[in-house]
């Protein structure tokens, strides 16, 4: 019986040479402490410990390249753990280097811009800062300066939604190079088309950095009208898209479906540079872009 109680476990009990051996319908509970019985006497008892977790850390940061424009517009934490929501940017700062904290870099959102299970935190660098002309920019200038380098630190102080603390600061150090205010190129993606009868990946190679979130899950593949499912990755400092499917590569033609919201990490995507007045844009297609290419 579990202590405290008076309600027997259900399950088996089976003999060997040496031992009695019990198998619980229900498995038993870590942490708990139970009592064995013999015709109805009490002979002994045993406590299941816990199983000893890793604390919470940081898996990655993105942009993970060391180099980023003066426009960087988004960045992404990815935590091994679902993370606390409260005062979140009190855990974060910013330093240059000469070691100055630099103030209102990011945008304070609430509420935090987490995926579902609050384990992905996308923060925007204040784009008030970062686009032209607008008031803040004229004001405070953009956070961050071109040929500076800069340090993000997070804190160990920032818990889990379990209550346990990161494992360790985490730093990302940046240099800052120019602005960049042109759109991403699709002419200019390489597409390595994988193996029939394979499940090997297929790649894409961009000539730029791309941002994160918008190039992961904006990219699909289709045969006719079938959605091809898999998973995809972002590698080489999100230069390379990296998808591999769930099933065998079938011989034939097929599209790959770019929704043109992808962006770079200053925040241009296929229709417009960030930093275009929308007054004046003529291209208000939403459509997405399409590639072909054959599996032979």
């Amino acid at each position: 019986t579990k202590e405290n109680s008076s309600t027997p476990i259900l399950g088996t009990w089976t003999k060997s040479d040496r031992y009695d051996i019990f198998k619980p319908l229900i498995p038993l509970g870590a942490g708990k402490k139970y009592l064995i019985f013999r015709n109805g006497k009490k002979t002994g008892s045993i406590f299941l410990k816990r199983k000893k977790q890793a604390p919470p850390a940081v898996l990655a940061f993105y942009p993970s390249a060391d180099t980023v424009p003066e426009n960087l517009l988004k960045c992404y934490i990815r935590f091994s753990k679902p993370m606390r929501d409260q005062n979140i940017y009190s855990f974060l700062a910013v330093k240059d280097d000469k070691g100055k904290l630099v103030k209102d870099v990011f945008l304070p959102l609430k509420p935090a811009l987490w995926n579902m299970d609050q384990t992905v935190l996308t923060l925007w660098i204040d784009p008030g800062r970062v686009k032209r002309d607008l008031i803040r920019n004229r004001n405070l200038g953009t956070p961050l300066k071109a040929g500076r380098t800069y340090q993000i630190k997070i804190s160990s102080e920032w818990q889990a939604l379990n209550g346990e603390k990161l494992s360790l600061d985490f730093r990302k150090s940046f240099f800052i190079s120019e602005r960049d205010e042109k759109i991403p190129n699709s002419n200019q993606w390489q597409i390595n088309p994988p193996i029939a009868n394979t499940s090997k990946s297929l790649s894409i190679i961009f000539p730029e950095n791309m941002d994160y979130r918008t190039a992961l899950e904006g990219i699909k593949f289709f045969k006719g009208d079938q959605l091809i499912s898999g998973k995809p990755s972002l590698r080489s400092q999100e230069k390379q898209w990296v998808f591999i499917p769930d099933s065998k590569w079938q011989t034939g033609a097929y599209i790959i479906k770019v929704e043109p919201t992808i962006e770079d990490n200053a925040g241009n995507n296929l229709i417009r540079p960030f930093d275009n007045d929308l007054g004046l844009d003529s291209n208000n297609s939403n459509s997405p872009l399409e590639i072909s290419f054959s599996i032979n």
